[in-house]
């Protein structure tokens, strides 16, 4: 994750080019966009959140309100990812509260996360924990 000295102020932090501080500072920055950010269904959340975390809200907001002004649903991200494309035109950027975007890249920033993601879901699946009475009995508070 590379991050902006904006981002790094905005967590209260030192900017640094140190990777492990990029990486907390990024996890940090992304988890704030998800609590802000509903999707139709969780994929829809984690894709939306992709496009605040590389564009800002702004934009994000921007292209869920044209999405809207086209009866689109602004908490999909098929149909917000078309509305990103189109804030590259001036016919839609120039009533857009922050203007251009470069949609086109978002949308292929998203695309290639998301993919990513989905590689390293498929390789480390999350295995549910036996509940046991050794388990429980782990969990109690040592006296």
């Amino acid at each position: 994750m590379q991050i902006m000295p904006i981002v790094a102020r905005e967590q209260n932090r030192q900017f640094s080019d140190e990777p492990d501080q990029n990486i907390m500072i990024g996890v940090r920055h992304f988890k704030k966009k998800m609590k802000r950010i509903d999707g139709e269904t969780g994929e829809d959340a984690l894709r939306l959140s992709l496009a605040a975390y590389n564009v800002g809200l702004g934009h994000l907001r921007d292209a869920q309100n044209l999405a809207m002004r086209l009866e689109k649903n602004p908490r999909r991200w098929t149909d917000v990812s078309k509305a990103l494309l189109l804030l590259e035109k001036p016919k839609y950027y120039k009533k857009a509260k922050f203007g251009y975007c470069q949609g086109k890249k978002v949308v292929q920033y998203v695309s290639r996360v998301f993919t990513q993601y989905l590689v390293y879901r498929n390789m480390y699946p999350i295995r549910p924990v036996a509940i046991t009475q050794a388990n429980l009995e782990n969990l109690k508070p040592s006296t």
